[in-house]
């Protein structure tokens, strides 16, 4: 229907009936003219183009244009997303992974050194106390399998401690089963591991003029550097005791699980107590599993409980993770499993001292050693006599009776020497 605008009062145009505008007629003296409304476009006229609102008519390259423009930011958009939340998630990973009692290691760079920074969270006397316990203990160590402190500054708001950089997490995560999946530690790496803990527990227990008790001996505290080298780090609990005392009166404290519970029950720390907590560290190492778990059943729920009862049912290679239960390292894992037993005797007396245990631990791994070396010379004799042999079949028959008589005077010659020899060494003897 066309709207009219009347602009005299003779007849008007756009009331004919057989006008063709369909848009806006215009009157005009014996005529009209016809256009669009807004927002339309054309002639407005029956015999031309009509009007068609913009709206219902885009053009192809503008819709191409604007699903492109859309696309790119949608793509965009979801990358920086995407991005921002893996940024984050690494972000939250470090920190989970750098989290220690009461402080938080932040990885940094200096100078060409990468450093952990050991930095307090919340302040109070007593966490200061920690620190400067720390530090008082960590000047007075140097050991390969300890973390070393390189550094400290208790002036700032929030006292600091650097620390070597040990880049690949700690013992507890990689044992920590992920997805049903078998850790990737294999015996041999597990067994130096072990070895190498105690040898640093040794050390602090007897090799330095006032011992040093950890008290916080757990897989969490034990970081492993790119060639799986063991350095034990965290002493913020540790103490110096003192060599007229046979233990140290002290408010308990340390990890569940890990806890020696003759101190649990006593309050008095020995040196038996990180004999303990590192029995449960051994345990560890051998089954996979944490010290305690929720996840099993009521009377396997602390893990050395649970590993005790094994030992004397001779269940252990129930026990044993799957991934190192094979007939090679049987004679061995029975045996670290026997030194792990006596690690976590409830008596303190009972247990070996560290230094006990650092020697029988690196026995068994010399004895491994050993048993290689042996095996690798069995091969190299068995290899030496077939070749032997198959020169020896190489020999013309006639000159065979010239080689066995030089092969005579050969071994004649070399019995005199080691006649001689034996004379020689008995005689020094005596």
């Amino acid at each position: 229907m066309a709207y009219c605008i009347h602009s005299s009062a003779h007849k008007n145009e756009c009331d004919d009936p057989h006008n063709t505008c369909k848009g806006i007629c215009i009157n005009t003296e014996g005529s009209y003219t016809c256009s669009c409304p807004h927002g339309s476009f054309g002639d407005g006229t029956k015999e031309g183009t009509g009007c068609t609102r913009k709206s219902e008519k885009i053009p192809l390259f503008q819709l191409i244009l604007g699903f492109g423009f859309g696309f790119v930011f949608l793509l965009v958009g979801s990358s920086w997303l995407y991005l921002t939340a893996k940024k984050r998630k690494l972000m939250k990973l470090k920190e989970k992974f750098f989290q220690r009692n009461g402080g938080l290691l932040l990885k940094q760079q200096i100078s060409s050194l990468e450093v952990a920074i050991k930095k307090s969270k919340i302040i109070d006397g007593s966490q200061l106390g920690q620190f400067i316990n720390e530090v008082i203990i960590l000047t007075q160590i140097s050991h390969r399998n300890i973390v070393k402190l390189l550094g400290c500054c208790l002036e700032t708001e929030l006292p600091l401690l650097v620390y070597e950089y040990v880049s690949n997490g700690t013992l507890s995560q990689h044992l920590e089963k992920k997805s049903g999946a078998i850790s990737s530690l294999c015996w041999d790496d597990r067994l130096r591991i072990a070895a190498e803990i105690a040898g640093a527990l040794s050390y602090l227990h007897s090799a330095h003029l006032i011992p040093i008790i950890h008290r916080d001996v757990k897989s969490a505290n034990i970081l492993l550097d790119e060639k799986y080298t063991a350095k034990v780090a965290d002493f913020g609990l540790s103490r110096l005791s003192p060599l007229d005392q046979t233990h140290i009166n002290t408010l308990v404290q340390g990890t569940f699980g890990y806890l020696d519970p003759e101190y649990l029950r006593t309050s008095q720390l020995t040196e038996k107590s990180d004999v303990y907590s590192f029995g449960v560290v051994l345990i560890e190492l051998l089954t996979g599993e944490k010290p305690i778990s929720f996840e099993r059943a009521e009377a396997q729920r602390n893990l050395a409980e649970y590993f005790t009862v094994s030992m004397k049912q001779k269940h252990l290679f129930e026990l044993v993770e799957v991934g190192i239960r094979n007939e090679e390292n049987a004679e061995q894992v029975q045996a670290v499993a026997e030194v792990a037993n006596r690690c976590v005797n409830l008596k303190g007396e009972e247990r070996p001292s560290m230094k006990e245990v650092a020697a029988e631990l690196e026995r068994l791994r010399g004895f491994k050693r050993h048993t290689l070396v042996q095996l690798q010379q069995s091969n190299e004799e068995i290899m030496t006599s077939e070749s032997e042999q198959v020169e020896l079949s190489a020999i013309p028959s006639g000159a065979s009776r010239e080689y066995s008589l030089e092969m005579e005077m050969l071994t004649v010659h070399f019995k005199m020497h080691a006649d001689q020899a034996l004379y020689i060494w008995f005689g020094i003897l005596i």
